[in-house]
């Protein structure tokens, strides 16, 4: 049943992608309506209406960074900044992560493992994993975020595919996404994006028995149809 849903998906998907390609070429040129002018900046002129200004850009307003935040921010500065896998694992086993970085603390470790050295280390070694993996049920009843569910869901399959092993407490993990994302999806929109990784983590996996989360997702891939286009 649940790989009949998953064939229905993909052929929606791609049903999206080819009316979105169809769309834009069909198309027509820009607007006449707009201009070139000085320095490469594009001005608009309502047709009919004489010398119109065009509206002024509002400013952004400005607000002040909490400590909380300043600290995320340099968090994932750290972590965009580990040269390798070790020193990564290092910041992890520091006890400075939380739950708010979560996902892209996953996300760096995937981008990892394309490094065959890298992947070999987590290979032979998986236990490495251990301080993420447990920060990440640790906060399972705070994990919401639909991005974040998506890059994790994504993050934790290319892991497992890169090398051909089972993160450790692979099961709670992935009851621990696919719990939280169902929760997510039946009281949000995903998104496009979100929608595809996430199914393509669970088709990667072979999760057992998804058929709820793909009925979930079937409904969000049908109401998300015009943002699909070459994901």
């Amino acid at each position: 049943m649940s790989s009949r849903r998953l064939s229905n998906l993909l052929v929606l998907l791609l049903t999206c992608n080819y009316s979105q390609r169809l769309s834009a070429f069909v198309q027509p040129s820009i607007n006449p309506n707009f201009k070139k002018y000085h320095a490469g900046q594009i001005r608009r002129y309502v047709v009919g209406e004489n010398n119109q200004q065009p509206k002024q850009q509002q400013q952004p307003q400005k607000y002040r960074v909490s400590e909380f935040q300043r600290h995320n921010n340099e968090l994932n500065q750290k972590i965009r900044n580990c040269k390798d896998l070790e020193e990564l694992l290092d910041l992890g086993r520091q006890n400075e992560l939380n739950r708010f970085c979560i996902s892209f603390y996953w996300a760096k470790v995937a981008g990892f493992v394309y490094d065959e050295s890298e992947c070999s280390k987590l290979r032979t070694n998986p236990e490495l994993l251990q301080p993420i993996v447990k920060l990440t049920l640790d906060s399972s009843d705070k994990l919401y975020h639909p991005r974040s569910l998506a890059i994790m869901a994504h993050a934790v399959a290319k892991i497992s595919s890169r090398t051909r092993k089972s993160i450790i407490q692979s099961k709670e993990v992935w009851q621990v996404l696919e719990h939280n994302i169902i929760d997510v999806a039946e009281n949000e929109n995903l998104g496009s994006r979100n929608c595809a990784n996430i199914l393509w983590a669970f088709a990667k996996m072979n999760q057992r028995n998804p058929d709820h989360l793909f009925g979930i997702m079937e409904n969000q891939v049908l109401s998300n149809m015009n943002e699909f286009n070459s994901l």
